[in-house]
């Protein structure tokens, strides 16, 4: 596009940075993208689309005089064209051509997101045209309104849908000026019971939301018998810890970005007797597993990229819980969501990982301490168990190092004390003492540990 900085001024946006926020209004102002990656992110869900060069975003501060409907972030180094709403009429006068590009830039995001997001677009223009038939039924009474040229069309009730109702982010209509909810509307909008068919967004909203036809879709459960409600003391406004880091699913492609744990920040504070780490101020484990939003691929954040499936395979078994478990993503994550990404990601492991049983392992181990903090030692246990399990395969059938050879015996060695297995303990104990290559640290933690069981088992 030809003097298009000379509507406004050229911004850059420096990789992983926030360009604004859902809800911010900002300077009121839009973007056209002129070089690099921006991801975008709706809602509650939290589900990224990936934009680039020739697309524009915020546009609905400029064109709705709304806040912010989603969430962008600089996925690379980005240059951004800023319109405003004095720049914007004459920048697509002489620059036609991005009129264009405008509209298939909402089309692909409309394409790409849930259904539910074009609804405030939907809404805007719904409203725009009840004020047009209105203004065509000062002109035109009764139930059918001749167009020019002889044609008629005539609705179903003869009224048209009233204007003005503001329409919130979750859909429920407000009266304006108010504030207040509005009385009960059918379909189109229309108050009391008089029957007038959806125009196209509203009966697509119908169709996807069970809510709209009055049914409740019941939520797949991932969790296994015996799993209980449980709450974690989880903080995730602690931005000195936590931070927005971008990953790139390694099974569909797509970049997203996941709250993560600032690892240089951690201070620990003091260690169990099976050598968890305690740390001033947050439990890592609260963000050691992060989904893709898109094809809810899951694993531990250490061995994220290192994922690889069949994609049909990965679809196939993945579809049910795509389509009927509720995740919160990033700042919105809770006890629930932790818990569903640890067993999502166990659900990932047969397919996506060829040492599966050594990330079984830690996934288990984590989830094991994870209900042992919410006071549930039964689940505690029956986890323990399966990572007991894992790290026995893992030991005898799988090739690991003689370092990886003695931090998994230490494990073991743990995992049968929490059993009431001392003999088996003190076995796998024995073979780290007595392995002149091993770690001091493993050693002296083996012999003192030796010494509890003695004192356990008298």
């Amino acid at each position: 596009m030809n003097n298009s900085a000379g509507h406004t001024d050229v911004r850059k946006a420096d990789k992983d940075s926030l360009i604004f926020r859902e809800g911010d209004r900002g300077s009121g102002e839009m973007y056209l993208i002129l070089l690099g990656d921006v991801a975008v992110y709706y809602g509650e869900d939290q589900i990224p689309i990936n934009l680039g060069k020739g697309d524009f975003i915020g546009e609905t501060a400029v064109f709705l005089d709304t806040p912010y409907l989603y969430t962008a972030y600089a996925v690379t180094d980005v240059l951004l064209l800023a319109l405003n709403k004095q720049s914007v009429m004459s920048f697509f006068g002489e620059q036609p051509g991005a009129t264009f590009m405008l509209i298939s830039s909402l089309c692909y995001r409309a394409e790409k997101a849930s259904p539910a997001l074009t609804f405030p677009y939907a809404s805007f223009f719904e409203n725009q045209l009840g004020e047009m038939n209105l203004k065509r039924q000062a002109v035109y009474s009764g139930g059918t309104d001749t167009q020019p040229g002889g044609s008629s069309r005539r609705s179903g009730s003869g009224t048209a849908a009233p204007a003005g109702a503001a329409v919130s982010r979750t859909g429920a209509k407000q009266n304006a000026g108010t504030g207040k909810k509005a009385e009960p509307k059918n379909a189109a909008g229309v108050s009391g019971g008089e029957k007038v068919k959806a125009g196209p967004a509203r009966a697509y909203e119908a169709a996807q939301k069970p809510e709209l036809r009055n049914e409740k879709t019941p939520e797949v459960s991932i969790f296994p018998e015996g799993h209980g409600s449980y709450t974690l003391p989880i903080d995730n406004s602690n931005t000195a810890l936590l931070f927005d880091k971008t990953f790139t699913c390694p099974i569909c492609g797509k970049s997203f970005r996941s709250l993560s744990v600032r690892t240089s920040k951690l201070v620990a504070e003091s260690t169990d007797s099976d050598m968890r780490v305690h740390y001033k101020d947050i439990e890592p484990m609260y963000y050691d597993v992060t989904t893709c939003p898109s094809c809810y691929y899951t694993a531990l954040v250490d061995s994220f990229t290192e994922g690889s499936a069949n994609k049909a395979q990965f679809e196939a078994k993945m579809k049910e819980y795509r389509n009927g478990l509720k995740l919160k993503f990033n700042r919105d994550r809770d006890t629930d969501a932790v818990f569903k990404g640890y067993y999502l990601a166990l659900l990932c492991v047969p397919i996506c990982f060829r040492s599966n049983s050594a990330v079984a392992a830690k996934l288990w181990l984590k989830l094991s301490r994870l209900y042992s903090d919410c006071g549930d030692e039964k689940m505690s246990g029956v986890a323990a168990e399966h990572s007991l399990e894992e790290y026995l395969n893992t030991y005898t059938k799988q090739i690991v190092t003689d370092s990886q050879g003695h931090q998994i015996c230490v494990m073991l060695g743990e995992l049968y004390i929490k059993k009431g297995d001392y003999k088996d303990a003190r076995q796998y104990f024995f073979k780290v003492i007595s392995d002149r290559s091993a770690a001091p640290v493993l050693k002296k933690h083996a012999e003192n540990r030796i010494e509890d069981i003695k004192d356990i088992s008298g």
